[in-house]
């Protein structure tokens, strides 16, 4: 009798981002902004595979209005590991995130900065066991 082991570290990183990262802001409405222009942008963040055994996670959004947009990338503690600010119609990057890094739940906050518009993300990871049993004809 076989038994399946897989990588729990893979597994709850992958239930972990599928659960908590494949957000899709529905297309927030805002006309309460600065510009006076309807905000429309969709921002997606979601997993997209690993790299040397380390996760990695894209963010893109559209940015129809052009607005100054601020990036951040924070530990659960608070300090900024990565900041940007964008202006643009299209933004894709892929960050890679160390393993123990992403053990931490790292938070994603995207801010609109004309329109006062943010959201935040939060990679986290949970725990799962998986057992499997496989029969072989002899």
């Amino acid at each position: 009798m076989k038994t399946l082991k897989v990588s729990l570290k893979a597994i709850v990183f992958i239930l972990a981002t599928a659960a908590a990262l494949t957000v899709n802001a529905a297309g927030a409405k805002n006309k309460n902004n600065r510009s006076g222009k309807e905000n429309t942008s969709v921002v997606n963040v979601k997993h997209t595979g690993e790299l040397n055994n380390n996760p990695v996670v894209e963010l893109n959004f559209e940015n129809p209005n052009d607005e100054r947009v601020k990036i951040t990338l924070k530990d659960q503690s608070g300090i900024v590991v990565y900041e940007e600010t964008f202006i643009g119609k299209t933004y894709t990057k892929k960050f890679m995130l160390e393993s123990d890094f992403a053990d931490a739940n790292p938070i994603i906050t995207v801010k609109f900065l004309n329109s006062d518009r943010v959201e935040t993300y939060q990679v986290a990871s949970t725990a799962t066991k998986v057992n499997g049993t496989t029969i072989v004809k002899l």
